[in-house]
């Protein structure tokens, strides 16, 4: 997954396709010369417009909403620039043909496959008829038991945590220890919870914070504008 796009690649293909769809938008007007030696400007012939099928229309409703849905519900790291198209990250919402993908676990370029299974998923949370939320757990719960069916791991004997991304994965341990924490009451003297975090050097930079139980961003999952570093 990738972390970034490469802006100038992203930029030239742009380029090319606003380029592209000018020549093709424009009727070149060419002149005919006349008995009388006259040049006279030939009128466009009017081109019949492509009408689009019930099924494309309701692809195109689709992609749509995915990019909308894709961008809410997060914190400051999803919203899309206006004027780039693209995330904190570098990252669009849709494919990008040629696109560079690196290793990340917060943001990349959607591939055309995992778009099309975006899409898909978006049309069967629009005709569940207000059945959504069971199937967000069904399909949580097929992504858990695939993963456990990799790693050779027992689903009943194992727990698996999705996360958004790596640094909102550091309130699990957090939330497990102060679990913990409530349930045994430190005896006196003692007390807190201690965290450490390893490899902190390949980590994002809002570890740190969300290891501590703070707002590692400007912006909190449904919640709205908050202030980096409260808790």
């Amino acid at each position: 997954m990738s972390e970034s796009l490469n802006s100038t690649k992203l930029v030239a293909l742009c380029s090319v396709a606003t380029i592209a769809a000018s020549v093709a938008s424009t009727t070149m007007l060419f002149y005919v010369a006349q008995s009388r030696g006259e040049k006279k400007r030939a009128e466009p012939e009017e081109e019949e417009e492509e009408s689009q099928t019930p099924a494309e229309l309701a692809a195109d409703d689709e992609a749509d909403l995915l990019q909308k849905w894709l961008g809410q519900g997060g914190d400051d790291r999803l919203a899309i620039n206006p004027k780039t198209g693209m995330n904190k990250y570098n990252t669009p919402l849709a494919p990008v043909e040629g696109s560079i993908r690196r290793s990340s676990c917060t943001s990349n370029v959607p591939s055309k496959f995992a778009f099309d299974q975006g899409k898909r998923t978006v049309r069967m949370l629009l005709d569940a008829s207000g059945d959504q939320k069971s199937i967000y757990t069904n399909l949580a719960r097929k992504i858990r038991m695939h993963l456990c069916s990799v790693w050779g791991y027992r689903p009943d004997s194992s727990a698996i945590n999705l996360c958004p991304s790596g640094t909102d994965a550091e309130f699990i341990p957090l939330l497990l220890a102060l679990g913990r924490a409530i349930t045994n009451p430190p005896q006196e003297g003692a007390g807190g919870v201690f965290t450490v975090i390893a490899a902190a050097g390949e980590v994002g930079s809002g570890t740190v914070n969300a290891a501590m139980g703070r707002h590692f961003g400007t912006v909190a999952p449904n919640v709205g504008p908050v202030r980096e570093g409260d808790n």
